[in-house]
């Protein structure tokens, strides 16, 4: 994924300009930044939901909309926040949902198709609850279905929104070494975003962190150790941040009511 001196907006009015970044086969970034920055803007442009105002993205030498106007190539699987659907699906059919890139307009799947969503639930530890409706299994499980949906597309390069979100701790840990996998099992490209520093410095390589500052976002985009410093998080933040690190590795800590040095009064 190569994202060159991109700007993106709606209406022709810009909420993010200037940003550029690549993403190598294997690798994992993160993008994180406070509520509002324009996070979601840069996600949909990437994707293709949004046209760019200026700059590029190409995914696997292919725009965004590659696959069709509006739609990003086959090679790239999207992967929402867990939701609840309207119709219980099983949660094999949800992850041959996935296949439908690979089949005619009118076609239905066929037992490869069955046999490939089968194995991507068997390979992330679903296999059990295949036939269970997806509306009765619990958050963390429908997360992981939504991944196996997303593997069965076969894709290059996976873009997750917040996979952890609303999941407890243990569930958070098990979809975060799940991520670290693919990229470093599969080869796939991961692009993830999140509201914990803590999800990138465990699995992130590299990492986009976007700060307002007044009525301009700046990024600052590098390898994971050289952006999570407690500098820049307190800066995007608007709070004191302590990165700690310890037997080999690091966490956040807020120091809550107290406002950074850099850029910002003190709150009361």
């Amino acid at each position: 994924m190569v994202v060159s001196d991109l700007s993106c907006g709606y209406r022709g009015r810009a909420v993010l300009e200037h940003v550029s970044f690549e993403l190598s086969r294997g690798q994992v970034m993160a993008l994180l930044g406070p509520n509002g920055v324009g996070k979601t803007t840069l996600f949909r442009t990437m994707l293709g939901l949004l046209e760019p105002i200026g700059g590029s993205v190409r995914m696997c030498g292919e725009p965004p909309s590659g696959g069709g106007r509006g739609r990003a190539p086959s090679h790239v699987a999207y992967v929402p926040q867990a939701h609840v659907p309207s119709f219980s699906f099983s949660v094999l059919e949800v992850v041959l949902m996935g296949r439908t890139p690979m089949m005619g307009a009118f076609a239905t799947p066929s037992e490869r198709d069955r046999r490939a969503a089968m194995g991507c639930l068997e390979a992330l530890g679903l296999g059990a609850i295949a036939d269970r409706p997806y509306t009765e299994v619990s958050g963390g499980e429908r997360q992981m279905t939504l991944i196996a949906r997303a593997l069965a597309q076969g894709p290059e390069v996976l873009v997750m929104d917040e996979p952890a979100a609303s999941l407890d701790l243990g569930n958070q840990a098990r979809l975060l070494s799940m991520v670290r996998d693919l990229a470093r099992g599969r080869g796939i490209s991961v692009l993830m975003t999140t509201h914990n520093p803590d999800h990138a410095l465990l699995v992130a390589d590299r990492v986009l962190l976007m700060v307002r500052e007044g009525a301009r976002v700046s990024c600052v985009c590098g390898g994971r150790d050289e952006v999570l410093t407690a500098q820049n998080l307190s800066r995007a933040y608007g709070t004191r941040v302590e990165v700690i690190e310890g037997s080999g590795l690091s966490a956040c800590a807020l120091r809550l009511s107290e406002a950074p040095d850099e850029g910002r009064g003190r709150r009361g």
